[in-house]
């Protein structure tokens, strides 16, 4: 995997959708400008919101507090309550495995009882 942070940082740049939503939710482009600002490799509104996801190079300690602080900072400004939360990036990757449809049956009932398992015939 090829670490291109610029790459990254460019691809987060929402120019389709984050504006439009921009509006709902006041101080949206200062905090998102004040995590770049502060070290953030990328920050975008996640989905319709309100949640941002900000990406931080987890070698660097001093960055993301820094960053969560002028998050924290940005908005408060806003009058917004909010939190941080640190999360890690899965460096696993996922194994697909084909199984029968009766384990399959067998794995999704207990979960969705029976009109889910025989939907998915």
């Amino acid at each position: 995997m090829k670490k291109d942070w610029r790459g990254l940082s460019i691809a987060m740049n929402d120019k389709l959708h984050q504006n439009a939503r921009a509006g709902l939710i006041p101080g949206l482009n200062k905090v998102l400008n004040a995590a770049r600002e502060a070290g953030a490799i990328g920050a975008v509104l996640s989905g319709s919101g309100p949640c941002i996801l900000v990406v931080v190079n987890a070698g660097n300690n001093n960055v993301i507090k820094a960053v969560s602080g002028a998050i924290m900072k940005s908005w408060a400004t806003a009058k917004i309550e909010a939190e941080v939360k640190q999360l890690n990036i899965q460096k696993t990757t996922t194994k697909i495995k084909k199984i029968s449809e009766e384990d399959y049956r067998r794995t999704i009932s207990p979960f969705w009882g029976d009109m889910i398992a025989s939907s998915a015939v």
